[in-house]
């Protein structure tokens, strides 16, 4: 019916079953690229679903897109989807390009979803548990999704509440148990330890990572961009954005600011660096940062 979505591997598309008129969404990994992704998710969600798992014990079930169907052609690898809400980064901000002041910066207007989670205690009450629960239920199946942001978060919001949520592309998922390398994801939201990492990966190797990854349990790798994703709606300004970025507020007022772990060209050890300023003194920071505070 219509796209959905372009990722680096993948094609999202919006569909209409053809008898029952329901919709989905078809996500499309053609194999002229790499569709080794295609394959790691389909196969973590059949790990996670076959479980026949109790959403009174782990709730978090409720909030992760389901895989209805997998085909496989001569030319595409095809993920059949429940269909979910809009992705939180766009519940977030709009964020447009425009000229300010003789530059050229990217204006971030505030959506009606930013606005609930920083006015109503009860919606970022709610929005945070229902992320705690899913990572609860990953954890027990020893599952770690290794590219949480706020583009893989599907929120439907109808001005008061949150109605449904799910979690989606588990490409770059792993089990934690088994690991024995880490692929690059957005790296904003990754840990320093796992920059690091991936910067000498190839020198380090399996060894390497099997170092790492002794230091850490299975939530961890998730919970720093858990984390990462809370201080960017805290701060109110896109954390990814390394270009100057606008706020206008509602009084009117300019409020000019970058991402908190954005930088040119996405450097690793750049990002390693501001994201080791944050942790040594994160109320200054935060003070710094904040642009919403300033409406």
């Amino acid at each position: 019916l219509s796209l959905l979505g372009k990722g680096g591997c993948a094609i999202v598309w919006l569909a209409k079953h053809i008898e029952t008129g329901a919709k989905v969404a078809v996500k499309q990994f053609p194999k002229k690229m790499d569709v080794s992704s295609g394959r790691v998710e389909a196969l973590i969600l059949q790990r996670i679903f076959e479980n026949e798992i109790d959403s009174t014990e782990f709730p978090g079930i409720n909030y992760i897109a389901k895989l209805l169907d997998t085909i496989e052609d001569k030319n595409d690898l095809w993920l059949i989807y429940e269909l979910g809400g809009v992705t939180l980064t766009k519940n977030l901000f709009e964020v447009k390009g425009e000229f300010f002041k003789g530059q050229r910066v990217y204006h971030c207007n505030y959506q009606k979803f930013y606005y609930a989670l920083k006015t109503k205690r009860k919606v970022m009450v709610d929005f945070m548990t229902k992320m705690l629960q899913v990572f609860e239920l990953l954890s027990a199946l020893d599952i770690v999704h290794a590219d949480l942001k706020p583009d893989n978060i599907l929120v439907d919001f109808d001005g008061e509440q949150i109605k449904d949520m799910k979690l989606i592309d588990f490409g770059s998922a792993f089990i934690f148990s088994n690991a024995k390398s880490i692929s690059m994801s957005t790296p904003e939201y990754l840990s320093p330890e796992v920059l690091k990492f991936i910067d000498k990966r190839h020198s380090l190797g399996i060894e390497g990572a099997k170092a790492m990854f002794r230091k850490m349990n299975s939530w961890s790798y998730d919970a720093w961009s858990i984390g990462a994703i809370f201080l960017e709606i805290v701060t109110g300004f896109p954390l990814w954005l390394g270009l100057k970025g606008k706020i206008t507020t509602r009084k009117g007022k300019n409020i000019v600011n970058f991402g908190i772990f954005g930088v040119r060209g996405r450097d690793n050890a750049k990002i390693i660096n501001k994201q080791n300023t944050v942790l040594k003194d994160l109320p200054s920071c935060i003070k710094k940062y904040d642009s919403y505070s300033n409406e």
